[in-house]
């Protein structure tokens, strides 16, 4: 008994529709990504109670906001007193996050102190 249904078109719109989402869910995937910071000696906050944490942030936030992050979470760590870095190579501000993983091949930073940071102005 035939009822005007196509099979093979309403199976191929399925695989479409299924395609769709698969691509939207791997873009979401992709735009996230999950980085491991790492504390020097001079940076490292009274507030901190472990050496290295990781941090949840969307693979296009620039290098600024992932600064700005590190701060609400470690409030007595200005975002202007500490620099990143990977292996010894100073990772600029204006970058996105996904220059780390792309151009870098590490989700791995290091949290520095820079010149502005000394001992008297830390919080305690």
């Amino acid at each position: 008994m035939n009822l005007g249904i196509d099979m093979n078109r309403k199976i191929n719109i399925h695989y479409s529709v299924a395609d769709n989402l698969v691509q939207k869910l791997k873009i979401q995937f992709q735009s996230k990504m999950i980085i491991t910071l790492k504390f020097d000696s001079r940076s490292k906050p009274s507030t901190a109670n472990c050496n290295s944490f990781q941090l949840d942030i969307d693979a296009n936030d620039s290098i600024e906001n992932l600064k700005a992050l590190i701060s609400l979470r470690y409030s007595d760590l200005d975002p202007d007193n500490f620099d990143l870095y990977y292996k010894g190579q100073f990772i600029k501000t204006n970058h996105k996050c996904i220059y780390i993983q792309e151009v870098l091949h590490t989700t791995e930073l290091e949290i520095v102190a820079n010149s502005r940071m000394t001992d008297c102005c830390r919080l305690i």
